[in-house]
């Protein structure tokens, strides 16, 4: 849905960007950040900028495919037990398909009736998402333990106290 995006002129895009950063920087609360994009993009709107326009589109279509989306696997869902542990996990999934025209596209349906590859597929991006998962867990430990080897409360003062920087750190064998 952001395609239209390449269609816009250099000006367009730094408005745009212009945009963003003003709404980013005008709070640490993301839900003012998110008022302030949307309050931003509706006066872009109102003065007729066509890119305002595309993106309130993305936008509203985004939220409400996210909707949609939440809605449905509030719906369905199953218990699912796991090293003597059960879960409530959703029984809606994404999956791409191709249509009768040769079209891919991207479908929510019942875990019952993806077909036996889809399911394959489904498998490997969990492994894949695990593995996500356990490095970015293995990030924090990492922050964490800067701080906590600098005597500071967060990964910028540690690393500023021990004269590297955060990105240092975790490429770093020290950080391992």
């Amino acid at each position: 849905m952001t395609k239209y995006r390449n269609a816009w002129s250099a000006e367009d895009r730094e408005e745009f960007e212009a945009l963003c950063e003003q709404a980013w920087k005008s709070s640490e609360i993301q839900g003012d950040r998110t008022a302030a994009f949307i309050t931003g993009l509706r006066d872009a709107e109102q003065a007729h900028r066509s890119w305002a326009v595309d993106e309130m589109n993305g936008c509203a279509y985004r939220g409400g495919a996210s909707v949609l989306k939440t809605w449905r696997k509030s719906q369905a869902s199953v218990m699912v037990t796991h090293d003597g542990t059960t879960y409530s996990k959703a029984r809606t999934w994404g999956t791409k398909r191709i249509g009768e025209s040769g079209d891919s596209y991207q479908t929510q349906t019942l875990f019952d009736w993806l077909t036996v590859e889809e399911l394959r597929v489904k498998a490997r991006e969990a492994v894949i998402n695990v593995q996500s998962w356990s490095a970015q867990a293995e990030m924090f430990y990492r922050l964490v333990a800067l701080c906590e080897m600098a005597g500071a409360q967060t990964p910028h003062e540690a690393a500023g106290k021990i004269g590297t920087t955060v990105e240092e750190w975790l490429e770093g064998e020290r950080a391992a």
